[in-house]
C-alpha cells in the first residue's frame, strides 16, 4: 500500500506471507509449549490482504480443532462479512483496524486509500460477526485542525470501538512523509542522542 508514513527503507515494498498451514503450526506450537493461552495476537497488519490465505488459515484452525482465542490487525478495505464470520468461527475475538484519521483530506495526505465510511462498515460488520473491533488513529498530521479532531471524536462516539489507540505522527527519515515534511521539522530529534537514552 502507499501510506506515506511507513518506513519502506527498512521493510521494503515486497509482501510475502506464510502459508495457512505454517501459521496454524506456529499457533499450535505456542499452545503446546506455553500451556493455556489467553490470546495469540497475529502481528501482521497485512493479514487480511490475501483473503484466500485467511480463509484457508481459518479452515485449518477449525479442521485441527485448535481451541485458542486469537486477534489480528486488518485494513478496513480488505474485510467483508463472510470473511469476518469465518474468522470469528475460527477463534478470532478481536480485530484492530488502522483507521489513522476520519477526515478525508488527512487520509489523502497520508496516502491511506480508505474512506471513513469503509471504517464504519468494517467496525459494524466485525461487531455483527461477533468480534470486538478496535481502531488505531494518528494525531499531529500536517493540516489537522480542531474540526478534524471534532470529526474524530464524533466517529468514535458513533462507532464505539472496543479499543482506541492513538499515535503521534513521526516522520521517520527514509519515508515519503519525511521528505514532504522535512521543512517543518525545527530540530531533527532523530539525530539527537538523548532521544535514545
Amino acid at each position: 500500500f502507499g501510506c506515506v508514513f511507513c518506513d519502506k527503507t527498512i521493510f521494503g515494498r515486497k509482501f510475502r506471507q506464510h502459508s495457512p498451514e505454517r501459521i496454524v503450526d506456529e499457533m499450535e506450537r505456542i499452545v503446546k509449549d506455553f500451556g493455556p493461552i489467553d490470546d495469540i495476537f497475529l502481528f501482521d497488519d497485512n493479514l487480511s490482504t490475501n483473503r484466500a490465505v485467511v480463509m484457508d488459515m481459518c479452515a485449518e484452525i477449525i479442521k485441527r480443532n485448535l481451541m485458542v482465542n486469537w486477534s489480528c490487525q486488518a485494513r478496513v478495505d480488505t474485510v467483508d462479512f463472510e470473511l469476518l464470520t469465518v474468522m470469528h468461527e475460527a477463534g478470532c475475538g478481536e480485530i484492530y483496524f488502522g483507521v489513522e484519521s476520519t477526515s478525508p483530506h488527512l487520509l489523502e495526505f497520508l496516502g491511506k486509500k480508505i474512506t471513513p465510511q469503509q471504517a464504519v462498515e468494517a467496525i459494524t460488520l466485525s461487531r455483527k460477526a461477533g468480534m470486538k473491533p478496535g481502531c488505531f488513529f494518528i494525531v499531529g498530521i500536517p493540516g489537522e485542525t480542531e474540526k478534524d479532531i471534532d470529526i474524530l471524536e464524533t466517529f468514535i462516539e458513533q462507532t464505539r470501538p472496543s479499543y482506541v489507540g492513538f499515535s503521534v505522527l513521526i516522520p521517520f527519515p527514509g519515508t515519503e512523509l519525511y521528505t514532504r515534511t522535512r521543512h517543518l521539522i525545527k530540530t531533527d530529534l532523530l539525530d539527537r542522542h538523548e532521544l535514545w537514552d
